[in-house]
């Protein structure tokens, strides 16, 4: 093994930067719209966690609607759709 060196490995570097570290959320979601970038898995992540941090800080609860004889009473009583050839319910004697 006259030719073989002494191949040592590089301690870990940390990840180069890539373009889509440096965009903003808004500018990262426009490029992937427009498909000037390809995402990956960080970039969605990153971009998922933006608009839930976002809906999260808008949204607010609705008054739960009554439930009950007054709230039913509002709509009206739909009767089901008839099915030829079927005896009704009171015709049985």
């Amino acid at each position: 093994m006259a030719g073989s060196e002494d191949v040592r490995t590089a301690p870990a570097k940390p990840a180069p930067a890539t373009a889509s570290d440096e965009l903003t959320e808004r500018q990262l979601a426009k490029a992937v719209l427009a498909r000037t970038i390809r995402p990956r898995a960080a970039d969605v992540r990153r971009l998922a966690e933006a608009v839930l941090a976002k809906a999260g800080s808008k949204k607010k609860r609705k008054p739960k609607k009554a439930t009950g004889k007054k709230a039913k009473s509002a709509k009206p009583d739909r009767k089901l759709a008839k099915i030829p050839g079927q005896k009704p319910k009171g015709a049985d004697a």
